[in-house]
């Protein structure tokens, strides 16, 4: 087995003013892999015990530090708008429009936004793109239906008028209840 490749010098004392300069526990678990081994010449499976890492991270973060210098000591943050469509800016110029028709008091529709966002763009997009955006500025709807779109007006009107007894699925062989007195 070849021996690990030397730290160079003077490393220890940068990587100590890391460490109590960094508030991120990932970058700082990250130093502390590094530095154990420059200060201290510990091998990685005890600098590992020692950070909770493993042993195969802990060399790898040691080859990244001496390739790369104290750069690989911050990983880059993950996630994002990878998919974007639009920024941010642009989403905002794209809802000015709409956002002052809302402040006249006209109703706002999902299709039209999503047609005007379709255009924007020049290809489709699902109405889930459209519903996301506006999510993300705290649009919602406030209106409530009038009525369900599935409801049946005639059914709803024979039985309000029917007493409790001729009402369809109960016999009138059923007992009745009542509030009162329970079963008669």
């Amino acid at each position: 087995m070849r021996p690990p490749t030397p730290m160079p010098k003077g490393n220890g004392q940068r990587l100590a003013q890391l460490l109590k300069e960094t508030d991120d526990l990932k970058a700082y678990k990250r130093i502390q892999a590094v530095y154990l081994r420059a200060k201290y010449d510990y091998p990685s499976w005890t600098s590992a015990n020692m950070t909770g890492y493993h042993q195969r991270t802990v060399k790898t973060i040691q080859s990244q530090y001496l390739k790369q210098g104290e750069s690989a000591l911050f990983p880059k943050k993950k996630g994002g708008r990878y998919r974007e469509n639009l920024s941010i800016e642009q989403e905002k110029e794209f809802l000015t429009p709409y956002l002052e028709k809302a402040k006249a008091g006209q109703i706002l529709e999902i299709g039209v936004i999503h047609q005007g966002y379709q255009q924007r763009l020049g290809r489709t997009a699902g109405k889930s793109t459209v519903y996301e955006m506006l999510h993300r500025y705290n649009w919602r709807k406030i209106t409530p239906r009038p009525k369900h779109p599935d409801a049946e007006e005639e059914a709803q009107r024979h039985l309000k008028k029917l007493p409790r007894s001729d009402k369809p699925g109960l016999n009138s062989s059923q007992e009745k209840w009542s509030p009162f007195t329970g079963y008669a």
